[in-house]
């Protein structure tokens, strides 16, 4: 935007807002503000002023008053003819004022000299309740207040307004009084969604007590329902009322999200149990990139033990472990491996993911880790049962004709460089492809291969000694 634009722009606003006062009407501005009422009624009466007129501020004389908490200046201005109903600058009347702050006194008084009204999109009662004052809120219910009127700007009622602050008390004068617990607001959101998303359990059950587990799967606009934000932030007390009151469990949002997503990427295992628990679908994928919940825990966890705990609750629900993502084509043992999680890629080998899976790029996992000169992962690898015919960047006629190490990178084709630049770790990778396995290597593989995903469940049901299942978990080399 142009500057000299701006500086007119800005201007024009102040000329709108900023009528030149009279020094009597200065003076009395001055005088309400300091709540002086000597002056303030000597000067209405010796001078001429304009009741309504606004400050350089946008503010009236009795929209001040009523913020202030003058009672006096309020009731000595409504004698004179201020408007009651007039509003300031920024849409607001004297009412709205004096709710929002919590003056009651002055709330009874303007309430008896004028009209209930909503004023730009906000009523009184919106103000009060979401100003936590209860006192205003139970005066303004009795004097028969629109209990169910929607903000304009935004949709939400009075009680939308309660459940967002988490105020039970007042949330229950206004299910006393009659208040809808299910309109949502222009967004889609229901009072539930937004105790969930508050997190407020006391609240949340109060509403599903009032009748909003009728609407437990009502979406927002972006296709959430309140599942999702209880799943969001953990809340398993909620999570367990919603399901109990006929919840979805496998609704996948506008950001391809199910409930399990959201648990998994905010790492909450309770939520995560309580999910699986109750039967969702552990290998539900978004709708776009058919991701499930195993390649959300390896982009989103950062601790190896919270991922590991994760992984083992979703093997328990049935974990596919080498699902493939659509978009990237990855596993998740891929995905670990492509954000350099190597330790996360580790365990999900223990776990029992198959090291064989094609990968998109045409790089195997093991040229990966010599790649990266991840020597852990390739120990691991190397006892994993490789199918060497998918290795072919090895070369194995260095190895048979016995070519000196130091004679490799003259020799070997495809092999990443910083592999050659290890020729024990490079021969040793040879030796394992080209010699026969030991026998108990054959035995684990074949443990492993009839376990398959279920390889980390079965083996804590039985009664194996714990090296033995370390063994077979590749804990033990």
């Amino acid at each position: 935007m142009n500057p000299t634009f701006e500086v007119l722009h800005f201007k024009t606003v102040l000329d709108k807002r900023a009528i030149e006062l009279s020094p009597p009407e200065l003076e009395l501005f001055t005088a309400i503000r300091c709540e002086d009422i000597e002056v303030l009624q000597n000067t209405l009466k010796t001078q001429s002023v304009k009741l309504n007129i606004r400050d350089d501020t946008g503010h009236t004389f009795l929209g001040v008053a009523a913020s202030t908490g003058f009672l006096d200046g309020v009731r000595t201005l409504l004698e004179a003819g201020c408007n009651v109903n007039g509003v300031d600058f920024y849409g607001q009347t004297p009412l709205q004022y004096a709710a929002g702050s919590g003056h009651l006194e002055i709330v009874k008084l303007l309430i008896e000299h004028g009209k209930y009204t909503l004023i730009n999109g906000i009523s009184v009662l919106h103000c009060a309740v979401g100003n936590n004052h209860r006192e205003i809120v139970e005066m303004l219910l009795k004097a028969r207040a629109r209990i169910n009127v929607c903000g304009v700007k935004s949709g939400r009622t009075p009680l939308f307004v309660a459940a967002e602050v988490g105020d039970l008390q007042i949330l229950n004068m206004l299910i006393s009084a009659g208040a809808r617990v299910n309109i949502p607001n222009d967004y889609g959101m229901t009072p539930l969604c937004a105790v969930c998303l508050q997190n407020n359990s006391q609240v949340a059950f109060r509403l599903l007590e009032a009748g909003a587990g009728l609407k437990v799967n009502l979406a927002d606009n972006r296709g959430s329902i309140p599942l999702h934000y209880a799943a969001r932030f953990g809340n398993t007390d909620v999570m367990e009322a919603l399901i109990e009151k006929g919840s979805e469990l496998n609704v996948i949002n506008d950001h391809f999200e199910s409930p399990l997503h959201l648990a998994v990427r905010n790492c909450h295992m309770k939520a995560v149990e309580v999910l699986i628990d109750h039967g969702c679908d552990v290998n539900a994928c978004d709708s776009r990139g058919l991701v499930t919940a195993l390649h959300t825990a390896v982009n989103s966890c950062t601790d190896e033990g919270v991922f590991s705990d994760i992984l083992s609750t979703l093997i328990k629900g049935g974990c596919v472990l080498d699902s493939c993502a659509f978009v990237s084509m990855e596993t998740p043992l891929f995905r670990a491996l492509n954000l350099e999680k190597v330790h996360f890629a580790i365990i999900l080998l223990q776990h029992g993911s198959d090291p064989n899976t094609e990968c998109p790029f045409d790089q195997t996992i093991l040229q990966k880790a010599c790649e990266k000169k991840w020597k852990n992962l390739i120990d691991l690898l190397l006892h994993c049962r490789l199918k060497w015919t998918h290795e072919s960047w090895l070369d194995t006629d260095i190895h048979m004709s016995g070519i000196n190490p130091k004679l490799l990178k003259g020799y070997a084709r495809n092999v990443p460089a910083a592999l050659l630049s290890d020729a024990d770790l490079y021969f040793r990778i040879l030796e394992a492809r080209c010699n026969p396995p030991r026998l108990i290597d054959m035995c684990r593989w074949s443990i492993r291969k009839l376990l398959g995903n279920k390889l980390c469940l079965k083996l804590s049901q039985t009664q194996l000694p714990i090296r033995l299942k370390d063994f077979c978990m590749l804990r033990i080399l």
